[in-house]
Parts: C-alpha cells; structure tokens; sequence
C-alpha cells in the first residue's frame, strides 16, 4: 500500500488591515509552492462559527476564521449558516486522511519523491512571493497553532489546470424553484477562496491577489479563465423558501482536461 498523504489545513493567515511596520517590511517570509495537477474534486459541508464558538476559541488564544468545515453527516444548520467547500487536488480520497478544515494553506505531509505532480509556475510563484512573501503571523496566534514564534516558511499550494465551469446542484430535494439535478449557481455566493487569489490560465499569472476585493458569483470568477482554487467556500446568496430540506450537493467541475465530479454528505437544512 502506497504512503498516505495527511491532509492538513493549517497555518491559517492572519490578514493585516493596517500599514506593515517597518521590521515587518524587513522580515518577510519564504514561500514553499506545491503545485499539483487537479485530478480530483471534493465536496465537503462546513457551516459558520457562532458568536460564541468565536467568543471561546478568542478566549483560548486559538486562531479561527469563523468556519468550521468538519460537520458531520445528517448534521442540521440553519440555511444561513451552511457552507459548501470546494476542494480539488491531485490525489485520491482513499489516500487522504480526515483532516479538521480550519485554514487558508493545504499542504499534504511531505513525501520527497511524489509530492509533486506539476511543474511550477514561475510568473505566478514570483506574484505570489510579492503578496504573501511578507505575511508576519502574530507570535501568539503562531503559538496557538504550534507553529515557532518566528515564522519563516508559508507552504503554498496551488493547482495548474484551468477550470471550464463549475456546477452546483442539489442531488435531494427543489430548492429556489429548481428541481433536484438542476444547477443552483445563481444561488450560491462565493465567501471565501483558499489561499486568498486568484490566477489566469491564459496568463499563468494573478488576476486578484490578497489585498483585493475578488468575485463573489460562480458566473464572475469563470469569467476570468481561472486556474482552479484549491479550496472555495459557497454559500447561500438568500434563503430557500422550501425550507426545511434534507439533501446532498454535487459538485461539477470542468477543467481543460476532464470533468470531475463529487457528492457532499447528506445536510439537513433548516430556517
């Protein structure tokens, strides 16, 4: 049996939106790319953090984003809460662990000969060190995640296959009118992009980096021939009026290469 990749996401980015000082100007990090091809397509469920599950987490110096993205089957979260994580790699399900989903970087546990399954992007790789080269983690959220106090490396994935198009539907149930099977773009908002850019398959290089506003519909991001996220967090635009429904989503994705497809966990979503 080949070796297991764990798959982890850690490392989560705190985001300044103050001025860098000028010791962070001069302590900037090194950037670790994994590129990999995207074989594959996973649909997972998440849901927000409550005000108080935020609250404790602050109390305890963890770090959180405000999502939780390892709910489990038949698990029931009003429609406002409900997540659906888009997360595309280059290996197999069966060889991946079960990993807590809380950050912005996915790095897979290192294993030298097979790690990496795309050759690098050097214009994008360039961008991306410019963007995130000088991220500074504050030592206490470095500490909370047992990372060192002086953070030095930022492992980065990304993936070399563009996308086509991406199609969501609900497998179960008629939701916004339409019926199970048909897709449900216009009613999903994107919340969330992990890690925070956006890049051109045409170009190979940034179209949106961290610091910008990027686009919140499906329809918006094809629009600019992207290379595929390695993960994308979806949510409800408004509120389905067939509430309360149980069902599973499915995920289409088409790259240049193939069509992928996946099927979530069964949700039960209420008002």
């Amino acid at each position: 049996m080949g070796k297991k990749f764990l798959l982890i996401l850690f490392c989560a980015l705190f985001l300044f939106s103050c001025e860098e000082t000028e010791d962070e100007m001069r302590s900037g990090n090194f950037v670790e790319f994994h590129p990999r091809e995207c074989n594959y397509v996973y649909s997972l469920l998440g849901c927000t953090l409550t005000k108080e599950q935020v609250q404790a987490y602050d109390e305890a110096n963890i770090y959180n984003d405000g999502y939780r993205a390892d709910i489990q089957k038949d698990s029931v979260y009003s429609a406002d809460r409900v997540l659906l994580l888009v997360y595309t790699t280059d290996r197999s399900r069966d060889s991946l662990f079960n990993a807590v989903l809380y950050s912005i970087f996915m790095v897979f546990s290192e294993d030298k000969e097979n790690d990496f399954t795309a050759p690098h992007l050097p214009i994008l790789e360039n961008q991306l060190t410019e963007s995130f080269g000088k991220t500074i983690l504050p030592p206490e959220k470095t500490r909370s995640i047992d990372l060192p106090s002086s953070l030095g490396v930022i492992l980065m994935e990304y993936r070399t296959d563009a996308v086509r198009n991406l199609t969501i539907s609900s497998l179960d149930a008629t939701l916004f009118g339409c019926p199970a099977g048909t897709p449900l773009n216009d009613y999903f908002e994107i919340d969330m992009y992990q890690p925070d850019f956006i890049a051109s398959s045409l170009t190979q290089g940034l179209v949106f980096d961290r610091f910008e506003d990027k686009p919140k519909t499906i329809r918006e991001w094809l629009y600019y021939s992207p290379l595929a996220s390695p993960g994308i967090f979806l949510r409800f635009s408004s509120t389905p009026p067939e509430l309360p429904v149980s069902t599973r989503f499915v995920v289409t994705m088409e790259t240049n290469k193939k069509v992928l497809r996946d099927t979530s966990e069964v949700i039960h979503i209420v008002r």
